[in-house]
């Protein structure tokens, strides 16, 4: 993999996650309009339960996605392998260029990469009861894998044969 294929790969990865962030305030905003605009939104209330469930059911599944355990799902533990695999393809210091009052300056960052990338993962593991929690929720109402309700077997014996 190079430099751009690199970059390619966690553009997209960055624009899951501003999907996911739109479906969400999204979603924030139309629970806002539920007070405001309440008569409005009466004139139609089955098209805004769908929608509203339609943008929870996204972000829910998407966040669960991003936070999978599994290292090749396009996800941030993906991402996170993908720098730390490809690690000298980052630059190792950056300048930054400012204005002090008339006069520009500028300054070398030096950029530790493996510093970044060990920092991410302590920032994962710290994450990890929130992100279980998630993915109980998730199993449970949103991908119906809850095997009080849903038996697997009997699933593909039915409409598999």
């Amino acid at each position: 993999m190079d430099k751009d294929e690199l970059a390619s790969e966690l553009r997209d990865m960055l624009l899951q996650l501003a999907h996911i962030n739109d479906c969400f305030l999204l979603h924030k905003k139309i629970l806002l309009y539920t007070k405001t605009m309440n008569r409005e939104m009466n004139i139609s209330p089955a098209f805004f339960q769908i929608i509203m469930y339609s943008l929870e059911h996204t972000y829910m599944m998407d966040i669960s996605k991003l936070y999978d355990k599994d290292g090749q799902v396009k996800g941030i533990r993906k991402a996170i392998n993908l720098c730390e695999h490809y690690s000298t393809l980052f630059p190792k210091e950056r300048t930054n260029v400012f204005l002090d009052g008339e006069i520009e300056r500028s300054e070398v960052i030096r950029i530790d990469v493996l510093k970044d990338i060990k920092s991410a993962r302590n920032k994962l593991t710290a994450l990890e009861p929130i992100l279980k929690s998630l993915r109980g929720r998730r199993n449970k109402y949103y991908a119906h894998r809850d095997k009080k309700y849903v038996n697997p077997k009997l699933f593909t014996e039915q409409y598999l044969n």
